[in-house]
């Protein structure tokens, strides 16, 4: 694997990725704010929230991993 130049500090390395068409990346600006979930993710969490609370179980896969979900029955805590 080749070596990244730098170019310019960090502004040429941020200009390099955003302009590198194998990785994704998103732009961002100092006045974005800091918790700032995309639109797709957000909708993504909700249709799994409901899965999991309808079937118990749910998947959610992207180009980074996977992360699986399952609902189970509460244990009772023994009295006394």
């Amino acid at each position: 694997m080749g070596r990244l130049r730098l170019g310019r500090g960090p502004a040429g390395l941020i200009e390099r990725l955003l302009a590198d068409g194998r990785i994704e990346v998103l732009p961002a600006g100092p006045d974005d704010p800091v918790t700032r979930t995309e639109a797709w993710v957000t909708a993504w969490a909700a249709e799994a929230t409901a899965r999991l609370l309808s079937t118990g179980e749910a998947v959610i896969t992207t180009s980074r991993g996977t992360v699986e979900a399952t609902a189970q029955e509460r244990c009772q805590a023994p009295a006394g």
